[in-house]
């Protein structure tokens, strides 16, 4: 549901209260939004000319830039664990309503959000509709939107790249990759492209890690840097969220949606909507953690996902925030800072209010 400008400015200008609808309503879970990254691919292109792993062929039947059959079951299993964390919460049953499944506009990530729904949801014996495929598997829908702030304010948003590269031609920012010059030069040396860039040596290092994933080697020379082409990916995720205009554009609109979202749950609490799932990719998760300061400085894996489930406490509504890249089994729970582990909803809008676009607009598109 669309909001309109004034009641959207009522409703932050609301912070300091939090909604109470009803003296009925009982303590516990009462939302969930997921953001995870697609499953296990194949490499975007050849990477480089030269690259002894980089033609198409070798990645057949998928292509390039494809979910492997790895990838598949990744998303799969994550569809199943959502299942077992969230069952409680949605029940067994798939109805209309009760979730809002959203994904970039890539193959893989659309991919991912079916599998992670075939997890989530199997027929039960009243929605079987075939006697082999029906007992496993029911068709769900879900949305894309081509330019789609919320996901892809960093691709759609004309005004986010001029930005970025302002930012990282600041004095500031230019004497902190001072030492990775002389890697540049390397890199660029050993692939023929113009690796003179944050972003380009962190792309070209995910990419190479994605095909050792895949399980291809590399040639010897990525060795020589592997380090240093891990650091300057971390580092340009906090780059790519390094100042508020960046954070607006890539994480704003997200956080604006949960945050209208969760006010809509809570204005409207027999509503039947209890999960929100984004399907999208690791620079999404990382400048989310960027933006909210509990950034881990290491790169979301495949599967990797952001629980962000609304809470009623003591009759207070609020976020605990999760994260799951696989480090420890469990998904580790966050402390935002300025909060504690429960982060009251007024709160936490307190803390993100400046990160929040000041209007569609904010974002200028070229459409």
């Amino acid at each position: 549901m669309e909001l309109s400008i004034g009641f959207l400015a009522f409703l932050l200008a609301s912070a300091s209260a939090e909604f109470i609808p009803s003296t009925d309503t009982e303590d516990g879970l009462i939302a969930a939004h997921i953001l995870f990254r697609h499953g296990n691919r194949t490499i975007e292109d050849s990477i480089y000319d030269s690259n002894p792993y980089g033609n198409e062929s070798l990645y057949a039947p998928y292509g390039y830039n494809q979910l492997s059959k790895e990838g598949k079951r990744t998303e799969y299993r994550l569809g199943q664990m959502f299942k077992e964390r969230y069952g409680s919460l949605v029940g067994s049953k798939y109805l209309l309503d009760l979730i809002e499944a959203r994904s970039t506009v890539t193959e893989r990530t659309k991919m991912s959000m079916l599998l992670v729904l075939a997890g989530l949801f199997p027929p039960d014996s009243e929605l079987q509709w075939e006697e082999q495929l029906g007992t496993i598997w029911q068709p769900i829908p879900y949305s894309t939107y081509d330019y789609d702030k919320v996901l892809y304010g960093r691709k759609v948003c004309t005004n986010y790249k001029p930005a970025y590269k302002k930012y990282v031609k600041t004095d500031e920012i230019l004497e902190i990759l001072k030492p990775y010059q002389e890697m540049f030069d390397y890199l660029t040396e050993k692939t023929g492209q113009d690796i003179q860039k944050a972003k380009k040596a962190a792309d070209l290092y995910i990419e190479l890690i994605t095909q050792i994933a895949y399980g291809y080697p590399v040639e010897d020379w990525f060795y020589e840097y592997q380090e240093a082409m891990f650091n300057i990916t971390v580092l340009n995720y906090r780059l790519m969220a390094g100042k508020k205009k960046l954070k607006r554009l890539s994480t704003g609109y997200f956080l604006q949606k949960i945050i209208e979202d969760t006010e809509n749950k809570i204005l409207e609490p027999n509503s039947s909507t209890k999960l929100y799932l984004y399907a999208a990719h690791e620079k999404n998760i990382a400048t989310l953690l960027v933006t909210l300061d509990v950034f881990d400085d290491s790169i979301p894996t495949f599967g990797s996902h952001v629980f962000i489930e609304l809470h009623r406490i003591s009759g207070v509504y609020g976020f605990k925030f999760y994260y799951q890249n696989y480090k420890q089994a469990e998904a580790v729970l966050l402390k935002i800072p300025g909060c504690e582990e429960f982060c009251p909803l007024a709160t936490f809008k307190t803390i993100v209010a400046d990160w929040i676009p000041e209007s569609d607009d904010y974002c200028e598109l070229d459409v």
